[in-house]
C-alpha cells in the first residue's frame, strides 16, 4: 500500500462546504475518510488560524492540517510548526502605522485575542464581526513581545495609496475597513508537510 499511497489536501470554505451553511458537505466528509480508508494521507489545508481551524477538523476527525496559510502544521493532532510573522518587518510596520495614526491589533496566540494601547483601530474600522476578545493596555509595547502571528490594520483601499509602506509585509482584505497580515505561503506549507512526512514531492 506505502507504494500507492497518495497525498491529499482540501481548503475549507467553498470546497468542502457549503456556501449557503458554512457545514461540510456529507458527500465531501465520506470521500474524506473513504480516502483514508484506503491507505491515503488527508489533510486540510486553509488560510484560517488554527485554533479555527481545529474547530472544524475535530468534529469531522481529521487530524492533519496546513493552516495559518501554511505557517502553520499539524500530523496526527501534534503542531510541527506555527511561524510568525518576520519579527523585524511587523515591528517596522507597526511603527510606520503608528506614524501614519493607523490603528491596529495584534494577535500574539492562538486564540481569538487581540492585543492593542489604544482605539484608533475600533474608532477607525469597528469591532470586527469574527468572535473576537479584545485586550486594550495603554502601556502594552509590541516591542516587548516575543513574536506576532498576525496583524490587523485599519485602513480602507481608497487609503492605500497614501500609505505605500503597507506593502512591506504581504497582507489580505478580507474586509472594507482593515488588512490582515499573516503568514501567506500555503504551497511552501504543503511542501513542508510533505517533507516532514518523508513523502515524494513531484
Amino acid at each position: 500500500m506505502s507504494e500507492r499511497r497518495k497525498y491529499f489536501f482540501f481548503d475549507i470554505d467553498g470546497t468542502l462546504t457549503d456556501d449557503a451553511t458554512h457545514l461540510i458537505v456529507p458527500s465531501a466528509e465520506w470521500t474524506l475518510h473513504e480516502l483514508e480508508r484506503n491507505g491515503h494521507f488527508v489533510s486540510i489545508a486553509s488560510g484560517r488560524a488554527h485554533y479555527k481551524t481545529v474547530s472544524f477538523s475535530d468534529p469531522i476527525g481529521i487530524h492533519n492540517l496546513v493552516c495559518v496559510g501554511g505557517g502553520c502544521l499539524v500530523i496526527n493532532d501534534k503542531i510541527i510548526e506555527n511561524k510568525p510573522l518576520p519579527y523585524d518587518k511587523a515591528v517596522h510596520l507597526l511603527e510606520q502605522a503608528d506614524e501614519a495614526g493607523l490603528g491596529w491589533l495584534l494577535m500574539l496566540t492562538d486564540s481569538d485575542d487581540v492585543y492593542m494601547n489604544n482605539y484608533r483601530f475600533l474608532e477607525q474600522t469597528g469591532f470586527r464581526k469574527e468572535l473576537t476578545t479584545y485586550h486594550y493596555d495603554p502601556g502594552f509595547d509590541y516591542h516587548r513581545v516575543n513574536e506576532i502571528l498576525k496583524i490587523y490594520l485599519a485602513y480602507t483601499k481608497a487609503e492605500e495609496a497614501q500609505h505605500p509602506f503597507i506593502d512591506e509585509l504581504g497582507r489580505l482584505r478580507m474586509t472594507k475597513g482593515y488588512c490582515v497580515y499573516q503568514y501567506d505561503a500555503k504551497k511552501d506549507g504543503i511542501i513542508r508537510m510533505m517533507q516532514h512526512l518523508d513523502a515524494p514531492v513531484n
